[in-house]
């Protein structure tokens, strides 16, 4: 018998046998119509690449004209890229996938009468699921057996009331409350389900269609340079042609002049730039995981260079997930712990109700006793903005306990002039304090109506005030990141008042807070909302997400951080989500793009640089790559212009192209000259604009790598020895083209900083 979580039945569920099977009739539970399968990067243009074939044509046509050892020599540098190039891309995708696997999140499925963590991808009809609050389902399902389960079905419904769900019954409605649905986030309860679709066939996929890939394999950059190399590869395969028939034409040999011609087409391709691209981002990624941030892709490096706006919880990004007792104010505290404990659950999860019950566990060892002698009726939902409790049956009398803040509480309360100033001065200074606040309150039953709020006769028992300490270096990494040109917004569902106070403390810019009120009345009347406000409080989900969308809109780029499932759609709706794995939420943790090991604040600043350093040194290592093929094009425009025997062989030319320039610019990897500094972020990624005058000085560079090289094979040219001659144009070239990657290791000190960088690192880049 197989029983799971003290569910009453037993359950087996799909034989690991039938898992394939039901996996190739079905497909993988994705929301694409695509085939399934990894996606990765194809071999077979390494092979196929135009520089490749053209350096074997060369290769080849050596054999007839320059030379066997020449034509041996290029074959060997072809076929050294080749290997060097399949290990880089093998090895690059192994580290992907083990980012991937470190990251994905697993579901608890029964499979042959045992509880076993698979991915959401590899989930097939008619497994059984088990589903818990804090969680997204992964597919559809219906309920087999369940314990107080609710769940978010806003997708569906528009609505935020969670939704009760339970097993047994017959629903005509399309939304049936003993099914659960992938997408969905469960609230409250535990349950086992039946999977009764995945992927394409679920209704998320019939009322979202194809949802956009989040975590792309390639990023924009590396799209852009893959967009384009073919252009430069069409160019160097025009010229080859081009200059093979002119030659031709004008009575050149045939060997020769093809010779010739390649050589020149190959200076315009740019041999392994994407290759380049990839090797940074899995060395980055790597790196970033060795200081406690995993990326779920690539792409979300590319989108930490380019970010403007760092949205944060107040709960859990900027104060700790500790709650502390800071003030209470009662005419009787034993009274105010006895009304509060009996408005919480019993077994409550929530931390300022936690907290509350062990301070009154140090006043009154037997408070707890307040569930054993008193007999519970029922629980008042939260209908009232955030007012909720519960009714008790009391002494034989129905009394109904209820919380919420200060200014949903009062308003119910019978309170005279006095009594409200004063506690109207408490609180007020609790929320001046960065206190969040909870009044609690209580009234005869049988008094009021069915509608809880309704009544103004309820007895003000009294205020408890709470706080959680600030994290450690937040005020210096809000500092750190408004250098480096990104805003620190702060999101929370606290009093204004508290908000302010909490963001003064942390150094927040703007001292102006807007409500969820303003932002209801500005959606409602079409007026401008202020987004340069730094501060937004007392907001729900809906708003949260409303002010994302906003600030996207105007065009910045935002991340948003959140633990709870109640962040699941800020995080979804944002650039990039950031989590912390061990306060994450089973749904914030899917749903998220970054998950930070670390909770300190400053880690995440930290994340932010070291993204920008990475591109930084891409920039750095293009240059490289630039410097190198100008340089070329000028020697080979030279060697056609004074008409004498070619500078640059196959040979040499495959050198420089595939091994030389390809590691020279993988040399800034490890790089870390601008981390300390301001770190905007890299112009061109952010924005796609060239920075022409820093192309304009790596291409003048390059001319004089080229220049420099010319006239060293002037001076020792002799028809008798042409391969001194060459071997002294190619000590100059790289001469050069060494002295231009120290130069780019840093703006302010490039020859300590390339000194002080690991030798060893260098050499091993993989």
């Amino acid at each position: 018998m197989a029983y799971f979580f003290d569910f009453e039945q037993d359950y087996t569920g799909l034989d690991p046998n039938k898992i394939d099977n039901m996996l190739s009739m079905y497909g993988l539970n994705t929301y694409t119509k695509a085939p399934g399968g990894v996606f990765g990067s194809s071999y077979a243009d390494v092979f196929l690449s135009p520089s490749v074939l053209l350096m074997f044509i060369a290769a080849v046509l050596c054999f007839f004209g320059a030379g066997v050892g020449m034509g041996i020599a290029t074959l060997l540098i072809i076929a050294l890229y080749i290997f060097a190039e399949l290990y880089f891309r093998k090895k690059s995708d192994e580290q992907l996938d083990d980012i991937e696997a470190s990251t994905a999140m697993k579901f608890r499925v029964i499979r042959g009468g045992k509880l076993v963590l698979v991915e959401k991808e590899f989930i097939v009809p008619d497994d059984l699921i088990v589903v818990q609050a804090g969680e997204r389902v992964p597919a559809d399902a219906f309920i087999l057996e369940s314990r107080d389960l609710t769940a978010d079905e806003y997708i569906f419904t528009g609505s935020r009331t969670p939704a009760p769900k339970y097993a047994g019954a017959i629903s005509k409605s399309s939304i049936k409350p003993t099914f659960v649905y992938s997408g969905t986030d469960i609230i409250s309860g535990i349950a086992v389900c039946k999977v009764s679709a995945t992927g394409v066939d679920t209704k998320l996929f019939h009322l979202k269609g194809e949802l956009e890939e989040r975590h792309p394999y390639y990023t924009k950059l590396e799209r852009i340079v893959r967009k384009n190399i073919p252009i430069f590869s069409g160019v160097g395969v025009a010229l080859t042609l081009f200059l093979t028939i002119f030659k031709i034409a004008n009575g050149g040999e045939i060997v020769p002049s093809a010779i010739s011609g390649i050589v020149a087409g190959l200076c315009f391709i740019p041999t392994g730039a994407a290759s380049l691209i990839r090797l940074y981002y899995t060395k980055g990624a790597m790196t970033m995981v060795k200081h406690g941030a995993m990326m779920k892709s690539f792409a979300d490096i590319e989108k930490l260079n380019s970010l403007t706006v760092l949205c944060v919880e107040k709960e859990g990004a900027i104060s700790k997930n500790s709650l502390e007792i800071r003030g209470i104010y009662a005419r009787s505290e034993e009274l105010l712990y006895k009304v509060a404990a009996l408005s919480f659950d019993k077994n409550t999860a929530d931390p300022a109700e936690r907290a509350l019950m062990v301070k009154a566990t140090f006043f009154d060892e037997n408070i707890s006793n307040v569930y054993r002698d008193n007999e519970f009726i029922e629980k008042i939902p939260d209908i009232g903005g955030g007012i909720s409790g519960s009714v008790w049956e009391v002494g034989g009398e129905k009394l109904c306990c209820v919380k919420g803040t200060p200014e949903q509480i009062l308003p119910m309360c019978r309170v005279d002039g006095e009594l409200m100033f004063e506690v109207k001065k408490r609180y007020e200074g609790f929320y001046a304090n960065g206190c969040s606040v909870m009044a609690i309150a209580c009234v005869d039953a049988d008094s009021i109506s069915s509608d809880v709020t309704a009544s103004f006769s309820y007895t003000f028992v009294g205020l408890i005030a709470f706080s959680a300490p600030l994290r450690d270096s937040v005020s210096s990494a809000v500092k750190t990141c408004r250098r480096s040109g990104v805003r620190v917004v702060m999101l929370t569902e606290d009093n204004p008042g508290a908000a302010a106070s909490t963001g003064g403390m942390i150094g927040l810019v703007s001292k102006t807070v807007v409500t969820g009120e303003q932002i209801d009345y500005a959606v409602e009347n079409g007026s401008e909302l202020d987004l340069k406000a730094d501060i937004y409080a007392k907001l729900s989900p809906e708003q949260k997400v409303y002010i994302i969308e906003r600030l996207k809109n105007n065009g910045e780029v935002v991340a948003m951080t959140g633990t709870r499932t109640g962040d699941v759609n800020a995080l979804e709706v944002a650039d990039v989500g950031i989590t912390i794995a061990q306060h994450a939420s089973g749904s914030s943790y899917e749903t998220s793009d970054i998950v930070m090991n670390d909770d300190n604040f400053l880690s995440i600043a930290d994340m932010i640089a070291r993204a920008r350093q990475i591109h930084r040194n891409i920039k750095r290592a293009f240059c490289v790559l630039v410097s190198g093929s100008v340089g070329m094009i000028l020697l080979t425009a030279l060697n056609m212009a004074f008409g004498i025997e070619l500078m640059l062989t196959p040979a040499i030319i495959a050198l420089i192209e595939l091994l030389i320039l390809p590691l020279a610019a993988s040399d800034f990897i490890y790089n870390n000259a601008d981390i300390r500094l301001n770190m905007p972020p890299s112009e061109f990624i952010s924005t796609r604009k060239l920075n022409l005058p820093y192309l304009g000085r790596t291409a003048l560079f390059g001319a004089l790598s080229g220049a420099a090289a010319t006239i060293s094979y002037m001076i020792w040219y002799s028809e008798l020895d042409v391969g001194f001659s060459r071997s002294c144009a190619f000590v100059s070239y790289m001469f050069c083209a060494l002295a231009f990657v120290v130069l780019r290791f840093s703006d302010s000190d490039p020859f300590r900083t390339f000194w002080s960088a690991p030798i060893f690192h260098r050499m091993n880049v993989i």
